[in-house]
């Protein structure tokens, strides 16, 4: 944020703060703060003049301003817990917080030749390898002896080759640790091109 839009934005905070009901009791005194960007204006004032130790007091200033108004944002976001409209009314934006992706903990896909898919699955702590089954047809067997071992790897990538295309195969996956061969990962069916 620039610096003249971070003053402007401080004061803001500061005007709609002031005589809030709803902000009656700031983690920060509202004179403080007052104090704390008065102190970075002046200096920020004073930095115009391109000299090394004006900048530095503006900076100093301004990282204690910094501080006071991160102190503010935790009480706002406290107090409005999570109501858009409050933090709008004390001055600050909400965000939302970005949704971090999720990666299925397994997945099966065509590979580019025929009659063959790429297993993945996501890695287990611990696994020093991964142990893979097919089944052909659209729904898991009922018998755990129905399925074909596809392979064993150390990596969480297996590639399945000489599948019938143009059919429905069950794909399952299960990590070995030291101390044995873990619970299957839940099958997933795939069209195998």
């Amino acid at each position: 944020m620039a610096l003249v839009v971070k003053l402007e934005f401080y004061r803001n905070v500061i005007a709609c703060l002031t005589a809030n009901e709803l902000f009656s009791k700031p983690d920060v005194e509202l004179i403080v703060l007052n104090s704390a960007v008065a102190k970075f204006a002046a200096d920020f004032n004073a930095s115009q003049t391109g000299s090394h130790e004006a900048v530095a007091k503006m900076r100093q200033s301004e990282k204690i301003a910094d501080g006071y108004f991160r102190k503010i944002a935790m009480y706002v976001d406290r107090i409005a817990d999570g109501d858009e409209a409050v933090i709008l009314n004390a001055g600050f934006y909400p965000t939302k917080q970005p949704a971090s992706p999720s990666r299925p903990l397994f997945s099966a896909v065509n590979s580019k030749k025929p009659g063959e898919i790429v297993l993945k699955c996501k890695a287990v702590p611990g696994a020093y390898a991964y142990t893979w089954q097919f089944f052909l047809g659209s729904a898991s067997p009922a018998k755990d002896e129905d399925w074909v071992f596809a392979g064993t790897s150390t990596q969480v990538t297996f590639v399945v080759s000489g599948l019938t295309g143009l059919t429905k195969y069950c794909f399952r996956v299960c990590a070995v640790k030291s101390s044995g061969m873990q619970p299957w990962m839940d099958p997933i069916m795939k069209l195998v091109l």
